[in-house]
């Protein structure tokens, strides 16, 4: 709970009680953790590495969504 990017935090917090999602999980392999050394540190700034991962994994998992989805539809 630190006072690190606050809004970022409060406009995620909104997003998710909108969504109803009541846990958010990230998953971590040895590989990130190596590269950003700050989500290992207790109580050190790493919103800034997560939100930069996010940045890049939310469009694929929102393609890989809609691929099964439309898969499971039928339809092209």
């Amino acid at each position: 709970n630190s006072e690190h990017k606050i809004e970022l935090k409060e406009k995620f917090q909104r997003m998710c009680d909108k969504l109803m999602i009541k846990k958010r999980y990230m998953y971590l392999t040895e590989e990130i953790l190596k590269d950003n050394p700050s989500m290992c540190e207790y109580m050190a700034p790493s919103l800034d590495a997560r939100q930069d991962m996010v940045v890049v994994e939310i469009p694929k998992l929102g393609k890989e969504a809609a691929t099964k989805a439309i898969k499971e539809w039928g339809q092209p």
